[in-house]
């Protein structure tokens, strides 16, 4: 009876040691996993620079941040300026959607 008992719990420290390491390998995997492009024109151009510059992952996650940075500031740098100059970008709009008006109209 002790014999098997012994065995038993040989065997479950076992098996707790492979699950142990199982989930090890598993999260070392999980971390390597790169991440689904969200933005199929950004991931572009840093594959782009990827294999030009034959640049290492890390390096190529800091060029990806590096092209995020600079899209945001140009999106607040828009915004600021459509902010400041209501009035001509209105004008634009205005302009751009007569002509599609006029393109679109004799269709009909």
């Amino acid at each position: 009876m002790i014999r098997t008992l012994s065995i038993v719990s040989v065997l479950a420290l076992m098996a707790g040691g492979s699950l142990g390491f199982f989930v090890a390998e598993a999260r070392d995997k999980a971390i390597d996993v790169c991440p689904a492009p969200s933005d199929p024109v950004l991931e572009r151009k840093v594959d782009l620079y990827t294999q030009y510059y034959g640049l290492a992952p890390a390096k190529s996650a800091e060029v990806r941040a590096a092209l995020k940075d600079y899209d945001q500031k140009l999106a607040d740098l828009l915004r600021r300026l459509r902010a400041k100059n209501a009035d001509d970008f209105k004008a634009l709009a205005d302009q751009a959607d007569a002509r599609i008006r006029a393109v679109i109209s004799p269709a009909k």
